[in-house]
């Protein structure tokens, strides 16, 4: 974990010209992802592990099945699930 803090403090010293203009949408991402990393790790350490592992892989099963079978839709709105023409272009 220490590696990748080093690592991520790196590339936001490289890109801090970019910062100004993504604060917004990775403030976004922090709000999210406070309260999911607490209650995810109080709930690895509440529940035993062959149930983890169980629901790690009943919960996907439905997705894959149906995208096997053929049923998938395409992203019509980019925007709404977080994907930017802009940030496509950028990459």
């Amino acid at each position: 974990m220490w590696v990748e803090v080093v690592l991520n403090a790196y590339v936001l010293w490289v890109n801090r010209a970019s910062v100004p203009h993504v604060w917004r949408r990775v403030l976004a991402d922090d709000r999210g992802l406070a309260p999911g990393v607490a209650l995810g790790t109080t709930l690895v350490h509440r529940v035993q592990p062959a149930w983890l592992k169980l629901a790690t892989f009943i919960r996907p099963l439905p997705l894959i099945s149906c995208r096997q079978a053929g049923f998938s839709q395409a992203i019509r709105d980019e925007r709404r699930v977080g994907c930017s023409s802009e940030a496509a272009s950028a990459s």
